[in-house]
């Protein structure tokens, strides 16, 4: 197709698709269902504002620790020895991203696909705990050999041998981490795995997404609407409040790992660490669940880090 062709498809869709007050595309039908999103999202923030104050500290606090850290892996401060800091630090980055696209999800009245989004981002958090514990190394969790291997090999054999490594490990650090392996209690053990089984159903399948909608067909005799629906039950923002707050901890708990020396980043950051670590104590002990007494005992168990925690500079003599 030339640019002739698509200007003519472009005004042929402007056409048939601009309506509403505003006569824009998707005037008709998106545009109030972008309205009524903002609406609900609103009204979470609005109800559940004493979960979003401690999530927008920790968003903020999460920008300027990776802002103070970025400075290492661009501008120097690591010694051509050292392969892992750059990698270390670019995951802490997609995690930020991942974070943030599970809470603008229910920021805009989708809590069910932010719970279901934060579903990877618990598991790469509990990776990089691996890492920070010397259980393993960051390449090996992308099933990498060697320094500067690409992750997207075209070579299919390659290609294969990085994704088989790659699994191999992220089910040994598992296992190591929360699994039977892993020295924790076995109730615990269990309690962690009923939170990984129903992640990954809202993430593969949509279940109760779709069991809630099941529900308001089979009570009230309608269809659910397109649009994010009223929050009935208060089980869908709950879900994505549930698993915000654990993983987010975890989070939080490893971003020490990024300084080159303890308590690096100064007494200012190191007491406000401290601060948004009681918040997210205080968010998951206050759900008073088994799985929530369980996930505290596995993130003082496998997460014990603190201002003091440090990356260990790879060729560097260790630090006093």
């Amino acid at each position: 197709m030339d640019l002739e062709e698509w200007e003519k498809v472009r005004a042929a869709i402007a056409e048939k698709f601009s309506g509403g007050e505003s006569g824009e595309i998707g005037g008709n039908w998106l545009s109030p269902l972008i309205e009524a999103e903002r609406q609900r999202g609103y009204e979470i923030i609005q109800q559940y504002n004493g979960f979003d104050y401690v999530e927008n500290a920790f968003f903020d606090f999460f920008i300027e620790t990776l802002t103070i850290a970025g400075k290492f892996p661009v501008h120097g401060g690591l010694p051509d020895s050292d392969r892992s800091y750059p990698l270390i630090y670019l995951t802490f980055r997609s995690l930020f991203r991942g974070l943030r696209a599970a809470s603008i999800l229910k920021n805009y009245g989708y809590p069910l696909p932010g719970f279901a989004a934060l579903r990877d981002q618990t598991t790469r958090a509990i990776e990089l705990s691996a890492v920070a514990n010397e259980m393993t190394d960051i390449l090996s969790i992308y099933g990498l050999e060697r320094p500067g291997q690409s992750n997207h090999s075209t070579d299919p054999t390659e290609r294969g041998e990085i994704v088989g490594r790659r699994t191999n490990e992220r089910n040994r650090v598992m296992r190591l981490m929360a699994g039977k392996d892993s020295g924790l209690e076995v109730d615990d053990i269990a309690e962690l795995k009923k939170i990984r089984v129903i992640s990954n159903e809202e993430l593969h399948q949509g279940t109760l997404a779709i069991f809630n909608d099941l529900r308001i067909i089979a009570e009230e005799q309608r269809l659910p609407s397109v649009a994010p629906e009223p929050h009935r039950d208060e089980l869908d923002i709950a879900s994505y409040i549930n698993r915000a707050s654990e993983t987010e901890w975890m989070v939080l708990r490893l971003l020490p790992y990024l300084q080159l020396a303890p308590r690096a980043f100064g007494e200012n950051w190191a007491v406000r660490w401290g601060l948004l670590d009681t918040g997210y104590r205080g968010l998951v002990e206050s759900l008073g669940k088994p799985v929530s007494r369980s996930f505290t005992r596995m993130i003082d168990a496998k997460f014990a880090f603190d201002p003091y925690t440090c990356y260990r500079v790879e060729g560097a003599s260790p630090f006093p």
